[in-house]
């Protein structure tokens, strides 16, 4: 009976620990909700872009604003684009890459790819929490996901492996910081750095852009 007794105060005990942390973290859920997502807001993008293996570019870019799903938490869709050439240490990477399975016993054999182009189109959505709001600076932090849709080309590529290795489908993960900047009530500017990390190609990307937002 003792031991009986002593069990059920513990799992008391143990109860009344876990009920407000149980609390908080339903209290937390309830703040997400669907119901007040719309379009909020339109903008466009162009920037210069940075990247591991493609000659520094342009990139433009359109992100949609749907509002937020919690408190300072919103939700954005957009898509970007950009075109740009390898660089030359990536085209002496791929050429010494192509020589060593030649059957090249003289060793003399030598592999020119001349200029290779390689496009991206993605498609991006992204959760951003607004560390200041309603001010005329309105700086953010956010992290989501893309998807890439990249397509190689060149006059010596053209239908070989080269090109086929560079026509790729891939997901990034993106990762943002800026700030909107309210220049009347429904005109917005947006100053921002965009990392986008996936398997092939690494990017980073100074934009500017200036978009409308609903009253």
């Amino acid at each position: 009976m003792t031991r009986t007794l002593f069990t059920v105060a513990c799992l008391t005990g143990a109860l009344s620990l876990v009920t407000p942390g149980v609390g908080a973290a339903q209290s937390t859920l309830e703040q997400f909700s669907y119901d007040s997502l719309g379009f909020r807001g339109i903008s466009g993008e162009v920037g210069a872009m940075w990247s591991n293996k493609v000659d520094m570019t342009a990139q433009v870019g359109v992100r949609i604003n749907l509002g937020e799903i919690a408190p300072k938490l919103r939700l954005l869709v957009g898509g970007s684009y950009f075109k740009s050439d390898l660089t030359s240490e990536e085209i002496q990477r791929l050429e010494a890459g192509i020589i060593q399975v030649v059957d090249d016993p003289s060793g003399t054999a030598t592999v020119s790819l001349g200029t290779v182009s390689w496009s991206d189109l993605a498609l991006a959505g992204d959760l951003q929490y607004l560390i200041v709001k309603g001010r005329a600076w309105q700086p953010y932090i956010g992290a989501g996901f893309s998807f890439h849709f990249r397509n190689g080309s060149g006059s010596r590529i053209d239908g070989t492996v080269i090109e086929d290795n560079l026509d790729q489908t891939q997901v990034g993960l993106d990762l943002t910081v800026g700030t909107d900047i309210r220049i009347a009530r429904a005109l917005i500017a947006n100053v921002g750095l965009r990392g986008v990390l996936t398997g092939g190609l690494n990017t980073l990307t100074l934009g500017v852009g200036l978009g409308y937002r609903v009253p």
